[in-house]
């Protein structure tokens, strides 16, 4: 258990470096001959925390190797393979690979089958970030759009994003226990007790970065034996078919212009469309995203509502993330009608 998805994605970075590298990285740090050669692999949606690990970890941020997404904003498999085998022609050395399991933006979910056999084939470090969409791992009737996630070396996921639990509390699952403990272990003789040589002990400072640390994981123990897994499938299909609602009554409204990337978790991104705008005339695109920015601080002003403005492909959008399972069809009905009145009155 972490604090988050940052702090997670960090401690899986740093698997693939030592990994890539050997142990003696950990004492000697980053070796001149590997200095600047080093890759990873991501998105151009990926979780900024991926370039922040690689500082941390004396990579650079030039270690990541931003990939563009397609139109659905997802990593695109071929895209990655003529990188890597790009990069090896150069000399450098690929070391991971991180596909986003639900972007912070969007939502969306990366091929994970398919980057996963990338990533075996190239035998590289397969990190998923699945801060947001792990979720899904409870939901019988959605869990499909994770197919692939068991491919993972190393899997990040924030039960304090969709599985409703007080910040904070982040997550790593790592295929090889044995590969992180050497990663982080360490025994200062005042820590030092007879007791740690019994194989069921467990203390985690041997396999994280944080030594002191709050138990952030009773939370979520008393949210499981509370509710159980399908007590918590239940909430998240309960927010899912919120997300689904708003998306059929964004598309049904020819004032609201709905991204065009599928809806694959509980995130919606749209945008409100004057008559002037329905038109076509792309000459006002500044106007346009303009009056999206103006219809969101009256609405966060007023205390009605809150959602984030994004920039996506240079146009701005609204983004509605349903996280709350007590959110109704009839809030996000509000909402959309509080949106179109509000867009009446401005004069953008």
């Amino acid at each position: 258990m972490t604090s988050g998805g940052g702090i997670a994605n960090t401690i899986a970075l740093k698997l693939a470096r030592d990994r890539a590298l050997g142990p003696g990285a950990r004492r000697g740090g980053v070796p001149a001959r590997a200095a600047g050669r080093l890759r990873v692999y991501a998105s151009d949606q990926a979780h900024f925390s991926i370039a922040r690990s690689l500082d941390v970890l004396g990579l650079g941020e030039r270690a990541l190797v931003r990939l563009p997404s397609d139109r659905s904003m997802k990593l695109i498999p071929e895209a990655l393979a003529a990188a890597i085998a790009r990069d090896r022609r150069r000399g450098l050395r690929p070391a991971a690979v991180v596909a986003t399991a639900g972007t912070t933006n969007t939502g969306n979910i990366d091929p994970l089958v398919t980057i996963g056999a990338i990533a075996r084939a190239e035998d590289l470090h397969y990190h998923v970030d699945a801060a947001y969409g792990g979720a899904l791992l409870f939901s019988d009737r959605f869990g499909e759009r994770l197919r692939g996630l068991d491919r993972a070396d190393s899997v990040t996921i924030d039960p304090h994003k969709w599985l409703f639990q007080p910040f904070s509390l982040g997550g790593l699952f790592v295929r090889d226990g044995a590969s992180l403990r050497r990663a982080f272990h360490t025994e200062p003789d005042y820590l030092r007790k007879d007791l740690e040589r019994e194989p069921e002990r467990l203390d985690f400072y041997h396999y994280s970065m944080e030594g002191s640390h709050r138990f952030r994981g009773l939370k979520l123990w008393f949210t499981l034996k509370t509710l159980g897994r399908s007590g918590l499938a239940r909430l998240v299909d309960r927010t899912m078919d919120v997300a689904l609602h708003l998306e059929k009554r964004v598309r049904a409204e020819e004032r609201f212009e709905i991204f065009d990337a599928p809806v694959e978790l509980a995130s919606v991104c749209f945008r409100y469309l004057p008559e002037w705008a329905r038109r076509g005339d792309a000459r006002r695109r500044a106007r346009l995203n303009a009056l999206q920015t103006a219809i969101q601080q009256k609405i966060e002003r007023s205390g009605a509502a809150w959602f984030p403005n994004i920039v996506l492909r240079g146009d701005v959008y609204f983004r509605f993330g349903v996280f709350n399972y007590l959110t109704t069809e009839a809030d996000a009905d509000a909402v959309l009608r509080l949106i179109l009145r509000v867009a009446r009155r401005l004069r953008v």
